[in-house]
């Protein structure tokens, strides 16, 4: 659980840093703003996975 969290907040990050570089118009804020929806996601998925097979 703590590894998933760990990752989570990853994302997170990665989220806010690739908004900020979008709205700083950087040709790689795209690409950091897709890699840390993408982690939210499959995490997010994975915890909601795990939780129902409880």
């Amino acid at each position: 659980m703590k590894k998933e969290l760990t990752f989570l907040i990853l994302g997170m990050i990665l989220v806010v840093i690739g908004a900020l570089l979008k709205i700083n118009h950087n040709e790689f804020g795209q690409y950091v703003l897709i890699v840390g929806l993408a982690i939210e996601a499959y995490i997010l998925a994975s915890m909601v996975i795990k939780s129902l097979k409880r």
